[in-house]
């Protein structure tokens, strides 16, 4: 590289000789020469030369036959010293700060360049505040417009008040004193308490979507169900030699049934209740309130529950004669509401962890309805089975079918704790509590006042005298269901 270098000088300086050596030596008018013409050219200048020559260096000839000076024929050396000239900007770039104060001096000021706009920083995915409870970027927006939940109930519900319907006494108890109630000698097998039941299996689904991209305005829908809690219970002879069904007669009097005492009646008894809750409800849900990891949603809809329950007593009695009797009372119970379902919906969020709270209450008419019914079947050996209307505590007075509706209000508190498994996916652990006043429940129907002269014989029913006991009750009570629940959520 040096060696062209150095050829393209010597050749520019020899024709700046020849050219010097050409131009006519100046007058006196035109002064002499100023102290720029007579410095050394620079190699920057010679660069510069070759685009516009200066004006000293083209000469004024006088005379017609001048010979015009020899253009010079450089530019394939200069053009092999482009790349040390290059390497001269560093320099020469230096000098342009003199150069804009003397541009300042003159009047014209160069301001400096504006700054550019600041670079926008990328989001750090591992700060857990970048992610919304749906583990989606941009925290306030909800990880697809479509969910799905389902859930597994582990619940307890408000157990049935009976009244005292099986006694028993220790053996060897006189017959006059054996299954009264009140007496220290006799123990209730069954009532007189509430039997609350032990947790109850269920399951819940849940689906719903926004119907705006702004996800302001949506629709929901839910079914739950707890499975069928049933309670069973027996005695006879073996477990309890002294047996009676405890009541009082039309007078007011306690009385007792006699099912199983030694030499007098052998018999068992069995008594079996069961209930059932299911309730599905559909929501139309507006925003009202909502930040970048909080928003509050009101619920306007409409709510069905339902709770059916029933309750069987049956009672068998055997005399030494071989004479059996068997009674079986049924009571049933119903209660159907349905109505309007208002309520708020509150979420918010920090990283992968959401709590949810929704209360709502529903306002609507109860249904309710309770059928009683009995009935009893004699045997007398050689002889066919006699089936009669009536039971013993489901006679005609108490019998059939009966309703009545009444206005009720059922609140409901949820509150879920949901865990981001990705963006997808969200676990929750939940617990709801419900309460529904005024229902009807088929242990507090029984009445334990009985008119003898409606229980039915072989031969026939019984007929009425006196008061009509059992009377139908139509006893009214609340009812309350709460637990935990186990789901999964998916959204897309």
């Amino acid at each position: 590289m040096a060696r062209p270098f150095l050829l393209g000088v010597s050749v520019w300086l020899l024709v700046l000789g020849t050219a010097a050596a050409k131009i006519p030596p100046a007058s006196d008018e035109d002064g002499p020469a100023s102290a720029a013409e007579e410095k050394p050219v620079a190699l920057d200048d010679l660069s510069t030369a070759t685009d516009t020559p200066p004006p000293e260096a083209v000469p004024k000839s006088t005379k017609k036959d001048a010979p015009p000076a020899p253009e010079p024929k450089a530019n394939k050396p200069h053009g092999k010293v482009t790349k040390p000239h290059d390497k001269a900007t560093k320099p020469h770039d230096k000098a342009t700060k003199p150069h804009d104060k003397a541009s300042s001096k003159s009047g014209e000021l160069i301001p400096p360049p504006a700054p550019g706009p600041k670079a926008i920083e990328p989001l750090d995915k591992s700060d857990s505040t970048a992610f919304d409870f749906h583990g989606e970027e941009q925290p306030g927006n909800a990880s697809g417009r479509f969910w799905a939940r389902g859930e597994y109930l582990l619940w307890w519900t408000k157990g049935q008040a009976y009244p005292p319907l099986v006694t028993a006494s220790p053996l060897g108890t006189p017959l006059d004193t054996a299954g009264l109630l009140g007496l220290p000698t006799t123990q209730v097998l069954f009532g007189g308490d509430r039997f609350d039941p032990n947790t109850r299996n269920g399951a819940r689904f849940t689906a719903g979507a926004w119907l705006n991209d702004s996800q302001t305005l949506g629709v929901r829908a839910s079914y739950f169900q707890l499975d069928t809690e049933t309670i069973h219970f027996g005695a006879n002879q073996q477990t309890n030699p002294v047996l009676f069904l405890p009541f009082f007669d039309e007078t007011g009097a306690q009385r007792r049934r006699i099912t199983n005492f030694p030499g007098v009646i052998t018999g068992e008894v069995g008594l079996e209740s069961s209930s059932r809750l299911y309730s599905g409800d559909v929501h139309l849900m507006a925003n009202v309130y909502q930040s970048c990891c909080s928003r509050v949603d009101a619920l306007v809809g409409y709510r069905q529950m339902r709770l059916n329950e029933d309750f069987q007593f049956r009672d068998t009695e055997q005399d030494p004669s071989s004479q059996k009797i068997d009674i079986i009372d049924r009571f049933d119970t119903r209660n159907r509401f349905q109505g309007a379902d208002l309520g708020l919906s509150a979420q918010t969020h920090r990283g992968r962890l959401s709590v949810e709270a929704v209360a709502r209450v529903a306002l609507g008419v109860n249904d309710r309805e309770v059928n009683a019914n009995g009935i009893s079947s004699f045997s007398v050996p050689g002889l066919a089975p006699v089936v009669q209307p009536g039971g013993f505590f489901a006679l005609p007075s108490n019998s059939g079918r009966r309703t009545d509706d009444d206005f009720t209000a059922i609140p409901e508190l949820n509150l879920t704790v949901g865990y981001q498994i990705n963006c997808r996916l969200r676990a929750t652990v939940g617990y709801t509590f419900i309460y529904w006043p005024d229902v009807l429940r088929p242990g507090e129907q029984i009445d334990t006042t009985v008119n003898l002269s409606q229980l039915p014989s072989i031969t026939g029913p019984g007929t009425l005298v006196g008061p009509a006991r059992p009377a139908p009750l139509l006893h009214e009570s609340d009812f309350w269901a709460h637990g935990l629940s186990f789901g999964l959520e998916f959204r897309y």
